[in-house]
């Protein structure tokens, strides 16, 4: 019994693993290309309407607080002569950040600014700020961390046993 455990363990925490970095992968890949989609979109002249940080506290199992920081940027711009309004940063996920990070990010959008819109030519009340996905390099560094985690624990259950099961056979036993 304590045979099959040890190897059957590791491959399920390693497909477990090794799904969960795929799909951080896969998630990553689609936020640059909806980015790099965005890069040719043509802009339109916007204006800043709402600029304020959403703050978010939650506390853990052990009583440990964290705070996170969710700019929340709200903006008009008219194309064709009709009016939009959004509230996209960007085309990734929408991201909490920390307080400087949050800070800085609202810094750039000031009420009333005026800025460039990104929107989609085909659908014009798709838009956003920024053409960068946020986030990605720390999601794809993790994917592969965790990708690379499960295959070391999908090779260890299957090449494991059979190490174990032909080591008296090489040892002469």
């Amino acid at each position: 019994m304590l045979g099959l455990m040890s190897s059957v363990l590791p491959m399920i925490f390693g497909g477990l693993f090794l799904l969960l970095g795929v799909a951080l992968l896969v998630v990553a890949g689609r936020n640059e290309r909806k980015a790099a989609e965005s890069r040719t979109w043509p802009t339109a002249q916007g204006r800043i309407v709402e600029s304020r940080m959403i703050e978010s506290t939650s506390t853990d199992s052990d009583g440990m607080t964290s705070t996170s920081y969710k700019p929340s940027i709200r903006y008009t711009y008219k194309v064709g002569g009709k009016e939009h309004e959004g509230d996209r940063l960007n085309r990734g996920m929408n991201l909490a950040y920390d307080l400087g990070t949050a800070r800085r990010i609202i810094g750039r959008y000031p009420q009333e600014a005026t800025v460039d819109v990104f929107y989609n030519p085909s659908a014009p009340a798709e838009s956003a700020l920024e053409t960068k996905a946020q986030g990605g390099t720390i999601m794809r560094t993790i994917g592969v961390v965790m990708a690379g985690i499960g295959v070391l624990c999908l090779g260890s259950g299957l090449v494991l046993p059979l190490i174990v099961r032909s080591l008296p056979g090489l040892m002469g036993f």
